[in-house]
Formats: structure tokens, sequence, C-alpha cells
């Protein structure tokens, strides 16, 4: 019999807001995130790096940059999601996430009891039509083509991810 110590890991005291659901900010090394009750904090962790990841890949595939780094909300369920969205205004039009330029509230939300792939992929979608958008002032981005490289580059940069067949749509 083998014995393995585990060491219990500290977390910093974060502190909450309320929108619709309490949420525990946490000063990431990508983005400010908040996270609803039920959020693995791995999770966290994991998208920061991802974030960074997705911004150098626009950069440099695309030549988009965003002005800014959004900030990032998790919820733990659609019911949540749903709840943050009517604090803000936001009908339940979404289906994994969206994201808001509002002045409260600024950032991506999704909800995160779905696969990892499927976060990640809402991640980039949302990212995207953010980024687009900053555009809008210089160039006028019809709704189909800004849901077209929304769609096209959460495709293309799943597959340069770590689990390539992962991504692909039935």
């Amino acid at each position: 019999q083998v014995a393995y110590p585990v060491t219990q890991v500290i977390l910093p005291a974060l502190e909450s807001i309320e929108l619709g659901a309490e949420l525990r900010w946490y000063r990431g090394s990508a983005a400010d995130t908040y996270i609803s009750a039920g959020v693995p904090f791995s999770l966290v962790l994991d998208i920061q790096s991802y974030l960074l990841w997705v911004m150098e890949m626009m950069d440099s595939d695309m030549g988009l940059q965003s002005a800014q780094i959004p900030d990032l909300y998790l919820a733990s369920s659609e019911k949540v999601l749903t709840k943050i969205g009517e604090a803000l205004g936001i009908g339940p039009r979404f289906e994994s996430g969206f994201y808001t330029s509002s002045i409260e509230g600024s950032g991506i939300y999704v909800r995160t009891d779905a696969l990892l792939t499927e976060i990640l992929r809402t991640i980039v979608h949302e990212f995207v039509h953010l980024t687009l958008d900053e555009m809008d002032g210089t160039v006028s981005v019809p709704a189909w083509l800004n849901e077209g490289i929304a769609s096209y580059t959460e495709f293309e940069l799943g597959l340069q991810g770590v689990r390539p067949s992962a991504t692909r749509r039935h």
C-alpha cells in the first residue's frame, strides 16, 4: 500500500459582486474573471492562458486585435447565465454565451456546464464578435459576415488546439 501526500491549495479570498447571481472576482493573468458557485477553479486558470493564446493567434493569423482584454463571467449553468443576462437587460436569446459592451458588466459571458471544447469555442466566438464590433467605427461589418467570421475562427482555432477532432461539428 502506497500513501500519497495531498497538499491543500490555499486560494486567495475572493471579493463578490451581485449580478443576477453572486459572482466571485478573480484577478487573472489575462483577464478579470467573475465566477458563480459551482465553476471549477481549475477551469478559470485554464481559460486565462487560453484567452492569451487566442488573442495571439487572432493577431498573427488574421490581423485582428482587440483594444481590450475583456472581463470573463463564468456561470455554472444555463439557469445562472439566464439570471445574469436578465440582470443586464439581455433576454434569453443566447445559447452557450454572449458578450456585451455595456458600461456595467462589459465582457464575455459563458456557461460552464458543457464540455471544455464547447466552452473554449464559445469564448473564441464571443471574443471575435467583441473584436469586430470594436472595428465597427472604421469598417461596417454586416451581421451575417460578423457571425461567419466568429464561427470560422472558433473552428480554425479549435483545429489548432490540443484536441482538434473534438472541434469538428456534425
